[in-house]
């Protein structure tokens, strides 16, 4: 009797697609692009942006009162949007989210803020974009009173395998203040997801920006020393066969825990566009000190292994918000500003870039100086201004009355030959083609390879997360396939302008004879 040898095959089926909760899906390893068809056309910028960073650590929008005077002094600048911090750490200032309500106790029982803000906001003509603190989730030692809270099921007092925290090679989760969730856990992505769609499902806003979606700083120096959550380690050795616990410096490390912020932007990406195919998708990105000569050399890469970068080439980023927060009045710091911004400006792909200024590091006349340079430069969609509470930094030293510095930016700003003198317009994205799908296999779900191939060619990969989620933004029409790398090619419809669902695509084992193997029928390619 012949002996029969168990063969890795790959049998890739049109499967039903998968639940929407269950199929957006981010699309590539972190340096390789998603987007396909080489070079799909780039829509020309929708207008100019002008916006300003409406924090929750202080007033803005938490009243009827509050809102009011937020839009007033908007349109006194000439603004057209709104970035408004609606999920501060782990809550939402609304009541129709995933997300526990904020215990804020300006905040009246039953008042919705975001809702009233976007009413408000809409009528007088200016965008409102929800502004979410991503893997940021506590801040204070008191625990959130709100049971529900994901720090008090997934914080310090959960198990090992229900632990969702950030920890350092040294074991520390809290490095100063704040407490962070990991990127490289499952469970994370799930909850990130739910709670962004949910606002999405829920409010008719026009945008999503997230902010410290990056490891946390307080580092050993400049070596990445965040990623140790156990759940992580765990996957990290599962799907790279490496054993023992990484040191910092391991490159293979670095690079599987950069991918995982990667996966996670995509993720989200994916499933916001799903939601509403046309909401603004943006985030705050790193640009700490000089402009690099090589993104793999910046801070941003190198430290918080965040590849806004790679993002914006894969497609996976409509709106970056580069934080460009340098002191007009420091002659080191001034001089780095506008290379920041003509070195952003070169990073292309399916986005757009505007500069985040530090208002609350300068004096009116710095920002002024600072705005009017981003309004020259017709690479950049806009401006936003850092803060609304803080806006400038006699303010944010408690020097100042912050209304009375809104007036004066205000004056200054809107003079004939200032950079905002008349309003202008910013306008939703157009709407993103892509496709979402997962892996199902008996192994390992995360770092298996997806191709997408058109007239026959592999013209892009997906690299699977640990759910065996995959997905591709794709730049125009046509008959596509998908496969597993080296399986057999089934149909992916592809419809313009709409997120659709892919075909779920599974890799099992067959036990054959040797010699005559009993191949199912189109399991494998010709």
């Amino acid at each position: 009797m012949r002996a029969l040898l168990l063969s890795f095959l790959f049998l890739a089926t049109a499967q039903a697609a998968a639940p929407w909760w269950d199929a957006a899906t981010p699309a590539n390893s972190a340096d390789v692009p998603a987007r396909v068809l080489a070079d799909p056309a780039v829509p020309e910028p929708p207008g100019h942006l002008r916006g300003i960073w409406v924090d929750a650590y202080g007033e803005g929008f938490k009243t009827p009162a509050e809102i009011d005077t937020l839009i007033q002094n908007a349109q006194a600048l000439n603004l057209n949007a709104l970035f408004v911090q609606v999920v501060r750490r782990g809550d939402c200032y609304c009541l129709r989210s995933s997300l526990p309500v904020s215990d804020d106790p300006v905040l009246t029982p039953g008042f919705d803020p975001l809702e009233s803000l976007i009413e408000r906001a809409h009528a007088a003509g200016l965008q409102v974009h929800a502004w979410v603190v991503t893997l940021a989730l506590w801040g204070s030692d008191a625990p959130p009173p709100n049971p529900a809270h994901a720090y008090n099921l997934h914080g310090p007092d959960a198990t090992e395998a229900e632990s969702w925290l950030n920890v350092r090679y040294d074991g520390v989760t809290r490095p100063q203040g704040d407490v962070y969730l990991d990127p490289g856990v499952p469970a994370v992505a799930d909850y990130l997801a739910e709670a962004v769609v949910s606002l999405v499902d829920n409010y008719n806003i026009d945008g999503v920006t997230f902010d410290r979606l990056r490891y946390p700083d307080f580092n050993d120096g400049s070596v990445p020393s965040w990623g140790y959550n156990p759940t992580s380690l765990a996957r990290f050795a599962a799907e790279t066969g490496v054993d023992g616990l990484p040191h910092p410096t391991d490159e293979t490390w670095t690079t599987w825990r950069r991918e995982q912020l990667t996966l996670l932007m995509r993720r989200l990406y994916l499933e916001l566009k799903r939601a509403d195919p046309t909401v603004w998708v943006g985030a705050a990105t790193i640009a700490y000190g000089a402009p690099p000569e090589d993104f793999a050399d910046s801070h941003a890469y190198r430290v918080v292994l965040q590849n806004w970068a790679g993002w914006l080439e894969g497609g996976f980023l409509d709106l970056n918000l580069v934080m460009n927060y340098k002191r007009d009045a420091d002659p080191e710091a001034a001089a780095w500003f506008e290379p920041w911004n003509r070195y952003a400006a070169t990073l292309g792909g399916g986005g757009v870039t505007a500069v985040a200024t530090g208002m609350y590091l300068n004096d009116p006349e710095g920002t002024e100086a600072q705005a009017a340079a981003v309004a020259g430069d017709a690479a950049l969609v806009g401006w936003v201004g850092y803060s609304y509470r803080t806006p400038s930094g006699a303010v944010a030293a408690g020097w100042s009355d912050p209304q009375s510095v809104r007036n004066e930016l205000a004056a200054s700003l809107t003079a004939p030959g200032s950079p905002f003198s008349a309003p202008v317009v910013f306008n939703r994205p157009p709407p993103v083609t892509a496709l979402l799908g997962r892996v199902e296999t008996d192994g390992v779900q995360g770092s298996q390879t997806v191709e997408l191939l058109h007239a026959n060619e592999v013209v892009a990969t997906a690299v699977t997360d640990t759910s065996g989620r995959y997905g591709f933004v794709v730049g125009e029409d046509g008959n596509y396939l998908l496969r597993l790398q080296g399986g057999v090619a089934v149909p992916a419809p592809v419809r313009l302008g709409h997120v659709v669902p892919a075909p779920t695509l599974t890799r099992t084992w067959v036990a054959v004879e040797s010699g005559e193997p009993d191949v199912p029928a189109g399991s494998l390619d010709p």
